[in-house]
């Protein structure tokens, strides 16, 4: 008799959330092979948000300890934050 197994569900960030290339170890960014995108994808270490309709992600490469930050790749909603909307 075998034992039942349990098979997790996905979690809602599958691997990677907000993910953006490590501008040093991949200057190609999205352009890149599969191998170079896939070692220099990154997660933030902090993400902001202040209510409008961009975040703040702080970012430190594993790799080779490169910071950045990136205001234009992503908005609340990826996040699940859904603005509110003035009726004025």
């Amino acid at each position: 008799m075998t034992a039942p197994t349990i098979t997790p569900e996905a979690a809602q960030f599958h691997d990677l959330w907000c993910g953006d290339y490590c501008p040093t170890c991949n200057p190609a960014g999205e352009h890149a092979d599969r191998c170079a995108r896939q070692c220099s994808l990154t997660e933030p270490d902090a993400v902001t948000w202040g209510g409008g309709v961009r975040l703040l992600c702080e970012y430190v490469c594993d790799r080779c300890g490169h910071q950045w930050r990136r205001a234009d790749l992503w908005t609340p909603e990826n996040l699940g934050f859904v603005p509110q909307r003035s009726a004025a």
